[in-house]
């Protein structure tokens, strides 16, 4: 496992993402592909934006605030892929709904349970027990019936108002009710998060291996390798869904890709990525904005995921989307030959992912 980057200034990344991704402005971040006895450590979760406390204070007033905390969390648990219910049918026999033997869900939705913290690919599952409910709000957007589902609300930091994540609204709950005690559980973003380790560590997830993580998962789920991008956060005035902003074909999944440093002698820095095939799409038009498609759509190789069942959607935030494009983008200047940076039409990106996937 890579070390966790220096505050020292270096010329030579020190984890694999700081090939793509700029380290974080505060605390010591620790590698992107945290570990469960990392998440154990948890002492404290905060806003990434605003540092703003979620849970409880993690040194009370008694005690000097650089002191280390015990764990928050009794239990640490890995939450299954997001499609595991579905996949049910592959792994049973008979057409049966054997999740209805299995405690702890309702359904396939998994249930928080008090003093856990259950980790999956992009989220933190929590009880509202677990967190300070006066420090988050509710906040609907307008694309609750079109996303998932309609009882999973955005739930935002108090403090700064910037999205933090989710929550499950209790059945009784009116359809536009921001009472937080009507909560049933929480999902945290694990980008939108800082998590406190006992340590006097910082844990901070970057978005791109989150999703990343969530793509793969798709495809092994769906046999799916090509994606439309819609920013959740732009719907039409009719209320219908957004237009795509942009298409990504996962052409590689598994990939070892290295740099080389000063003159091409120095030591090679190796690290498991994806290679991604994409394009940034005009509003309204499933065509990329520099017209690169154009020679490809006439040797039938551009995006061929109009049919159904050919090609999945993904809703993000616009901010997240930004991101997302500015790492291909950045990827394929410094990893990819100029002669190999077009490929079908579609320029190609680099993008890392945990080592275990």
């Amino acid at each position: 496992m890579p070390s966790p980057p220096s505050s020292r200034p270096s010329s030579r990344p020190s984890s694999p993402s700081a090939l793509l991704l700029e380290p974080a402005a505060h605390g010591q971040q620790q590698p992107a592909h945290a570990d469960m006895a990392q998440w154990r450590s948890t002492s404290a979760l905060s806003c990434r934006n605003c540092c703003a406390l979620l849970t409880q204070d993690p040194a009370p007033a008694a005690q000097p605030a650089s002191a280390h905390q015990p764990p928050l969390f009794k239990r640490c648990l890995r939450l299954p892929s997001q499609h595991w219910h579905e996949m049910l049918e592959c792994w049973a026999c008979h057409h049966e709904d054997y999740s209805s033997t299995l405690k702890g869900q309702q359904g396939g939705l998994i249930f928080a349970q008090q003093h856990s913290l259950m980790v999956g690919d992009s989220h933190l599952l929590l009880h509202p027990s677990d967190l300070r409910l006066d420090r988050l709000r509710i906040a609907y957007n307008g694309s609750e019936s079109i996303l998932r589902s309609a009882r999973w609300i955005q739930v935002q930091c108090d403090r700064c108002r910037a999205p933090v994540g989710e929550c499950f609204m209790d059945r009784e709950a009116a359809s536009d009710s921001v009472d937080m005690s009507q909560v049933q559980m929480i999902r945290l973003a694990k980008y939108r998060v800082d998590a406190m380790l006992w340590t006097g560590c910082v844990l901070q997830t970057p978005f791109v291996e989150c999703f990343v993580s969530e793509l793969l998962d798709a495809c092994q789920a769906h046999a799916t390798y090509r994606f439309y991008v819609h920013d959740e956060d732009s719907r039409p005035d009719d209320g219908s869904v957004a237009p795509p902003s942009l298409f990504l074909w996962l052409f590689a999944p598994h990939v070892e890709v290295g740099r080389m440093y000063g003159d091409g002698k120095g030591s090679c820095a190796m690290f498991p990525a994806v290679k991604i095939l994409y394009q940034v799409l005009t509003s309204g038009a499933r065509e990329p904005v520099d017209g690169q498609g154009s020679a490809a759509a006439q040797n039938g190789h551009a995006c061929e995921a109009d049919g159904p069942g050919k090609a999945e959607t993904v809703h993000l935030a616009g901010d997240l989307i930004a991101q997302l494009l500015h790492v291909l983008q950045a990827s394929t200047a410094a990893h990819v030959p100029p002669h190999e940076q077009v490929l079908f039409g579609h320029s190609l990106g680099i993008l890392p992912r945990c080592p275990s996937e």
